[in-house]
């Protein structure tokens, strides 16, 4: 399980039912939920704003956890290949290690765009919302 992709989701994503870095039908992305909107007075600016971040970092993010989760299935058949070598096994160990940091930066790098729309009073108010949600 991916501890960061959790991570992000508590810290981007109220709790609702999204649980990937895209929203599915019939989920809610917290700056689209009227009552969060409302609850943080955000304007429709900042909505637009948080929309545009998170669409221009949406494809990035769903293409590397469709690679990261090939190279995890690749790296688990290997270390279970009793031929595979120490160097193959380590090579996509270093190649799975990669692929999770450039998809951690990615992800926060996104929040804290995101999070820079945000005044410190909304700041605030969104992790006493998502304090409620957990």
């Amino acid at each position: 399980m991916r501890s960061l992709f959790i991570f992000f989701c508590l810290m981007v994503l109220v709790p609702s039912g999204i649980h990937e870095a895209h929203a599915k039908e019939g989920h809610i992305k917290w700056w689209k939920n009227p009552k969060i909107v409302k609850e943080l007075d955000l304007s429709s600016a900042q909505v637009e704003r948080i929309e545009d971040i998170f669409s221009s970092y949406k494809g990035k993010i769903v293409t590397l956890n469709s690679e990261l989760d090939k190279k995890e299935k690749e790296l688990r058949k290997v270390v279970r290949d009793p031929n595979s070598t120490k160097d193959q096994v380590l090579k996509l160990s270093d190649e799975v290690g990669r692929t999770k940091g450039e998809l951690r930066r990615l992800e926060v790098n996104m929040f804290l765009e995101i999070r820079d729309v945000l005044t410190p009073a909304q700041r605030e108010k969104l992790q006493t919302i998502k304090a409620r949600y957990r």
